[in-house]
């Protein structure tokens, strides 16, 4: 089993979890400095970890394509955020919210479904 273990921190969540594994271990409503710096500590002094780097879910996001910039787009049920990020900066004050996200887009789906899907 893989033993790294994984930090997302997004802008009302922080997930902590295991490489390898379908779901997180625990769930944080934001993270604030004291718990980061507790978590680091656990993390340095009880498992030896040689490195650890807390970022936001929008610059991951971005790191995983390897660019240093980019466009964040965040479809949750009820809205849709855009995120800047320039230069490993997460441009927050540029981000906007609209009220479109996966209700509508299920609501619709399940509209053509209706009207056009049929049972096998």
């Amino acid at each position: 089993s893989d033993d790294r273990i994984l930090l997302d921190i997004g802008s009302l969540y922080t997930k902590v979890g295991f490489a390898g594994e379908h779901s997180p271990r625990f769930i944080s409503v934001l993270m604030p400095v004291l718990l980061k710096q507790t978590l680091a500590k656990v993390l340095f002094e009880r498992f030896r970890i040689a490195t650890l780097f807390f970022a936001p879910a929008e610059l991951a996001t971005v790191l995983t394509t390897g660019q240093s910039a980019g466009l964040v787009l965040e479809c949750g049920h009820l809205e849709t955020t855009i995120t800047p990020v320039y230069d490993y900066r997460v441009l927050a004050t540029n981000a906007r919210a609209v009220p479109l996200a996966g209700d509508c887009v299920l609501a619709n789906l399940k509209d053509l479904l209706t009207k056009f899907g049929s049972l096998l």
